[in-house]
């Protein structure tokens, strides 16, 4: 259908409970309709938020954005630390063993992408980073998407020594079976975190 929320109709109903991570008016607006209850990342209050918008803002930096997001999920009962994780289809997760089977260990993924300019660290640091595992032994792995190409291609540039792999523009299930397998993620506030 042309109208931009016609699939709020087809969706109506057929969840019981939607989780919003995101708490902005777009994602209240998508999902009110959508199942009768709602879980919400309340990040800020009202009066932070509005400091938020002028700069004034208190930087949360009690904990890691994953621990925040479980305790928005507490109204579920109690989540144990490396409790909850992601379901990876078998066939990606053969393809991940058998894509990486004949790289060194430890593998090292490298995520030096972020949407937003404030939240990125320059790719020659990551570069850098990189550069010393490697010399330890360690292979790296490039974690990027198709939007990312200038970043990763800097990041590349930057680099002392050869990629061992690049993941960009991978399948989510795909990509998600390839991070299982690595010994550590080094990255900006990214999805792939």
């Amino acid at each position: 259908a042309s109208e931009p929320w016609s699939w709020r109709g087809r969706l109506k109903g057929r969840y019981d409970l939607i989780i919003d991570l995101q708490n902005k008016p777009r994602t209240t607006i998508m999902t009110a309709a959508i199942a009768p209850q709602r879980i919400v990342f309340r990040r800020r209050t009202l009066p932070a938020a509005l400091r938020a918008l002028v700069g004034r803002d208190h930087i949360i930096d009690h904990a890691h954005a994953t621990r925040l997001y479980a305790d928005a999920l507490a109204p579920l009962g109690p989540i144990a630390p490396g409790a909850m994780h992601v379901a990876i289809p078998p066939d990606a997760d053969a393809a991940a063993a058998a894509a990486i089977a004949s790289l060194p260990m430890p593998l090292i993924a490298i995520a030096p992408v972020a949407r937003w300019q404030t939240k990125r660290w320059a790719p020659a640091r990551f570069a850098e980073v990189a550069s010393r595992f490697a010399s330890q032994g360690a292979s790296i792995a490039l974690v990027a998407g198709p939007a990312d190409a200038a970043i990763a291609g800097a990041f590349k540039a930057a680099l002392r020594v050869p990629l061992s792999a690049d993941w960009s523009s991978l399948p989510l299930p795909l990509l998600a079976a390839h991070l299982k397998r690595a010994a550590l993620l080094i990255s900006c506030d990214t999805g792939p975190a």
